[in-house]
């Protein structure tokens, strides 16, 4: 699917309809048969570690995110209400946040405009 990148934001997508029908993908997805090869794989002594338990590995995820990301139509639209969302973060999150978002954990490079 052709796609634009720019650090953690995609600007363009081809197809969204079939770049969010991926997303959705991932709720079915089973973890658990999709990375028990991996576990196979990269720690062969697992299998006789947790047979003592009838066990086989467990898999947690101690840090997560779920996007909810926006997607504009245009420019203008977000253009309107930018300076709206940017002080809402630094309101929500502190501007350290904001600018580690942005690249900038130092604030470096930024102007003021």
């Amino acid at each position: 699917m052709s796609y634009r990148r720019e650090h953690n934001c995609y600007p363009w997508i081809r197809d969204i309809g079939r770049a969010q029908a991926l997303m959705d993908q991932q709720h079915q997805s089973e973890w658990c048969k999709l990375l028990g090869p991996l576990v196979r794989r990269c720690h062969p002594l697992s299998a006789q570690i947790n047979a003592p338990i009838e066990q086989e590995y467990y898999w947690t995820a101690a840090e997560t995110e779920y996007a909810t990301d926006v997607m504009f139509r245009d420019r203008e639209a977000l253009k309107r209400i930018y300076p709206s969302l940017v002080y809402h973060a630094v309101m929500s999150f502190g501007a350290e946040q904001v600018l580690r978002f942005w690249g900038r954990p130092d604030g470096s490079g930024l102007a003021m405009r």
